[in-house]
């Protein structure tokens, strides 16, 4: 552009930063320029929707509101619920059978929190004449346990237990030793799940006293305890939804999972280290390595380049039975295979098959392969020392990066 002064220097290997001043600002001019451009893209984009952003921040229901946003009229209502999940799968079973889950749509409603659970005693309802903005919807009571995730609260679990009780299997429950031991208290149990197990007996029933709960135990030899559980699911749901609702609950909790596994405790710390602290640290020791070892490192590199083709030569030439006939070659390579022997048959065949000589059939190919590779060698050795003020340009331009 006729602003960097004198000619280049032939006798230069790298032009110093003085001669190239002009060409550095041109860069900086582009770099700015194309960060306004992101700028103003943004800026327009945002004026002509906001709700873009706001849709971001505040997660949206299905009619319209942002809930949490500030000043708006579900502003106290921060939370996202999905209270007809089971209608929704069912209605949209076609998408989610094919696994297109990002066509999914399900009824959204604002709340004040997530659900934590379904109480018969006292009820949740959501929606109604209550719900906040210009479209009430219908009213809705909610099933199932919750996991707040950016606002959004998605279902975990449906099931709470509610009861548990000790039971004894050995000795049975009509074991006469066992009444006179305990006094005549000892009455058979009817396990639900196993109405066969005519042997069970309950241990510290409700009223048993702390003396009388601590002798049953010491009684008996094989004691289980049974957990009652009660799930509250919706009256719409079907086999075909649950599937589906477990699954997805189950992607949610593994989610929630991973992300508390690098939030808390040791994996924050690890994640703080391994992830943010020592990437900077091996940056910045790589960069320096560079600055002062750049040739050593680029010339090592173009070094094992070459020992790599002449490798791949002489296996090429050892597979074509040129070397057959040298007495060395054949030494060293019975020492490779006896080694490989004394580790195994798998080592030794795997080994004899790769430093034998191939077949009289293939030996044609591998005579073929091995010119080529001879003079692919040799002409990347004839390009590599005539390009050898390009290699030193190369050193200069990483040791300035």
């Amino acid at each position: 552009m006729g602003c960097c002064g004198e000619g280049r220097d032939a006798s230069e290997v790298f032009k110093p930063r003085r001669k190239r001043w002009c060409t550095d600002i041109l860069c900086l001019i582009l770099f700015a320029a194309f960060w306004g451009y992101l700028g103003v893209f943004f800026v327009m984009s945002y004026q002509k929707d906001p709700t873009l952003l706001d849709d971001i921040l505040y997660p949206k229901d299905s009619y319209g509101n942002n809930c949490g946003k500030p000043g708006s009229a579900t502003a106290s209502y921060p939370k996202a619920i999905f209270p007809t999940l089971d209608a929704d799968i069912i209605a949209q079973a076609g998408i989610l059978a094919v696994g297109m889950y990002w066509k999914f749509e399900p009824t959204v409603y604002c709340a004040e929190s997530c659900p934590t659970g379904f109480s018969l005693a006292n009820p949740v309802e959501y929606g109604g004449s209550d719900y906040p903005g210009l479209t009430q919807p219908n009213s809705r009571f909610y099933a199932y346990v919750t996991q707040d995730v950016l606002s959004r609260c998605f279902p975990v679990d449906t099931t709470s237990t509610h009861e548990r009780v000790e039971l004894c299997a050995v000795p049975a429950c009509f074991n006469t030793t066992l009444n006179a031991t305990l006094g005549g208290a000892v009455s058979c149990y009817t396990v639900a799940a196993q109405p066969d197990a005519s042997n069970v007996w309950e241990v510290c029933k409700p009223g048993s006293s702390v003396a009388q709960c601590a002798l049953e135990r010491t009684a008996c030899t094989l004691q289980i305890d049974v957990a009652d559980t009660q799930t509250f699911v919706p009256h719409e749901q079907t086999a075909e939804s649950e599937a589906f609702t477990k699954t997805y609950a189950s992607y949610v909790k593994l989610a929630v999972a991973a992300v508390e596994s690098i939030i808390r405790g040791p994996g924050l710390y690890t994640f703080l280290l391994a992830g943010i602290l020592l990437p900077f640290i091996l940056a910045f020791v790589w960069a320096i390595f560079l600055r002062f070892f750049a040739a050593t490192l680029i010339y090592m590199l173009t070094f094992f380049y070459v020992l790599l083709c002449v490798a791949g030569c002489l296996y090429l030439a050892l597979k074509a039975g040129w070397l057959d006939s040298s007495a060395a070659i054949t030494d060293l390579l019975g020492t490779i295979t006896d080694a490989a022997a004394a580790a195994g048959a798998a080592a030794y065949n795997v080994t004899q098959d790769l430093l034998s000589s191939a077949d009289a059939s293939e030996r044609t190919l591998y005579s073929v392969l091995a010119v080529i590779a001879i003079i692919f060698t040799l002409l990347s050795i004839i390009g590599l020392l005539a390009a050898r003020k390009s290699i030193k340009r190369l050193i200069a331009m990483v040791r300035e990066s």
